[in-house]
């Protein structure tokens, strides 16, 4: 399953093949350290496309509609055409997923990625958003230092808030403006539960609620856990569902019954008792004993009925005789000859 943000691809530098690799692939054959220096080494350098140097310089905000400065290649065969536009739909920073290395997280004809500063530029003019537009409100929070967290209208009864970033990476970047607006931040001094906020300034954020991770039932040797989010964005919305599914942890085995008996000094009684409970009423070497006398008597094994045989010397009747019987008809000695001339062929 391909980590989040990249999409991207870019040529290993320690190779004349000129051939491109995502990230993931770096790392799966470099190993993590060297992995990393061979794809930022990949990256370094104007694009192909060629790109304006004050982009280094450019701050993008959340919904900016961005043009893509060379062609991109995707891991899962996408290509993203230069000139193509698209949005910025997260940025690095504290609590995000988003390349520290990147200027921001794009989506460019479908295709997810981080981009580094020589691959987008804004495709409109740059100005800062409105105050009342929610995109704002993510990016402006973080360059004050205190990303701002909202109450999912989803979610009602759930004290939990998120950022805005995570209300994107859950609901996509149209979804997540409509909610965003539509849960406006609890002002200072309102009353929330019939008592007075704290005020604003000194509101101490929740921590944020460890999200649900689960090994990909597709990958089996694999030992790493993925978010719904991730399994949407590699899978799709319908194959994702059946794959979370099929990831979620099967329920614990139901414990053994513990075997129980009737203490043997408790005649009258019908309670039952653990062999622990035993022990802790009579002590170790006489709570085993009385645990051993109270163990239930085994069923009596039924006795075979003896074999009965016709005497030879009845050829017309069909009764049969017991070894013992024949040996009273003809005494021991010619009676055990008999029996043997009756045995079956």
């Amino acid at each position: 399953m391909s980590y989040r943000g990249r999409d991207e691809r870019r040529r290993d530098p320690f190779s004349s093949s000129g051939d491109m690799y995502t990230y993931n692939e770096f790392v799966d054959y470099y190993g993590p350290q060297k992995g990393r220096e061979a794809w930022e080494k990949g990256g370094a350098g104007a694009p192909a496309g060629g790109s304006n140097s004050n982009n280094r310089n450019t701050k993008y905000y959340i919904g900016q509609k961005v043009r893509a400065l060379t062609n991109l290649a995707g891991d899962k065969g996408q290509t993203v055409k230069q000139g193509s536009i698209g949005e910025v739909t997260a940025l690095p920073g504290r609590g995000s997923n988003v390349d520290p290395a990147a200027v921001a997280e794009v989506v460019i004809d479908k295709v997810r990625f981080d981009a580094r500063w020589d691959m987008i530029e804004p495709a409109q003019a740059e100005r800062p958003p409105r105050r009342d537009d929610p995109r704002a409100n993510a990016p402006v929070a973080q360059q004050r230092g205190r990303v701002e967290r909202r109450a999912d209208p989803n979610y009602p009864k759930s004290r939990e808030t998120y950022t805005y970033d995570e209300f994107v990476r859950e609901y996509g970047a149209r979804e997540a403006d409509r909610l965003w607006a539509k849960t406006a931040p609890v002002a200072a001094g309102a009353r929330v539960g019939g008592r007075p906020a704290a005020p604003a300034a000194r509101a101490v954020e929740p921590r944020a609620k460890a999200e649900e991770r689960r090994l990909d039932p597709n990958e089996p040797t694999s030992k790493k856990r993925y978010t719904r989010a991730e399994f949407v964005e590699f899978y799709g919305p319908k194959k994702a569902a059946k794959a979370w599914a099929q990831a979620a942890p099967s329920a614990p085995a139901a414990p053994a019954a513990v075997e129980k008996r009737r203490d043997p000094n408790d005649a009258g009684s019908k309670k039952k008792y653990t062999k622990a409970e035993f022990i802790a009423e009579y002590g170790q070497k006489k709570g085993e004993k009385a645990w051993k006398q109270a163990a239930p008597a085994e069923a009596p094994k039924k006795e075979e009925a003896p074999e009965k045989r016709r005497d030879p010397n009845e050829p017309e009747s069909k009764k049969k005789y017991t070894k013992e019987e024949f040996i009273t008809e003809y005494g021991k000695k010619k009676g055990e000859k008999v029996w043997k001339q009756a045995a079956p062929a």
